[in-house]
């Protein structure tokens, strides 16, 4: 299903590190470093994350360099760095295996579930550069991140991942905030689905928060 050879432009091995390449996607601007066997598949995965992104009033119109490695600090998956156009991703093998065996996400496809991590940290990336009156819109950035990353998964997957029956209801603007995605992401990821979803037009809502023309982000006294 995946095809690679379209999706490159260029590349170039570093010569340092036989098995790592640095290549240039197709998609302009978009840059991986990894090795060599994954990083054609991450260039391709990451030109059709932006193209959906785009779908949802989440466009990236900036050069990101993806960064690959086997191991991250703090069990991370993925990281985007603030202000550095740069996000750090584990290679596919090592986000699978760093999976609890009662992560709902061991039971994704590993594709899908690799694909969903990217689209979360470049959307984390498309939302850079945006002004937030506060200190931080850390949780208005969080919920964009995981609603479309939810929104890139099969109905099927999604509800693997939605394992809390009591939120099958008209979830609350004030449910989305910032201790919650600090202490509970799992609920934040299933609260902010369930709330983008409920909306009537969820990609017009998404472009007002993308925006800052509506904040889940409070200042704090």
């Amino acid at each position: 299903m995946i095809r690679t050879a379209p999706f490159l432009i260029a590349s170039i091995w570093l010569a340092a590190v036989p098995s790592f390449a640095r290549l240039q996607c197709s998609e302009p601007g978009i840059s991986v470093v990894g090795d060599r066997a994954d990083a054609p598949h991450i260039c391709e995965l990451a030109s059709r994350a932006i193209a959906e992104l785009a779908t949802c009033s989440v466009p990236l119109d900036r050069p990101i360099l993806i960064e690959i490695f086997d191991t991250l600090p703090d069990g991370r998956i993925g990281q985007y760095h603030p202000g550095e156009d740069r996000i750090d991703l584990l290679s596919p093998g090592a986000a699978q295996a760093g999976l609890e065996s009662d992560n709902p996400m061991k039971m994704l496809h590993p594709d899908a579930f690799y694909y969903s991590i990217l689209i979360h940290e470049l959307t984390h990336a498309a939302l850079d550069d945006m002004p937030c009156p506060f200190p931080s819109c850390y949780a208005t950035q969080e919920y964009v991140a995981y609603a479309m990353q939810m929104r890139s998964l099969s109905a099927d997957a999604r509800a693997t991942l939605l394992t809390r029956p009591e939120f099958n209801r008209p979830i609350a603007a004030d449910e989305i905030n910032q201790p919650v995605v600090l202490f509970a992401p799992d609920v934040f990821m299933q609260k902010a689905w369930l709330h983008f979803s409920q909306q009537a037009d969820p990609c017009g809502f998404i472009a007002e928060v993308a925006s800052w023309q509506y904040l889940f982000d409070r200042e704090m006294n």
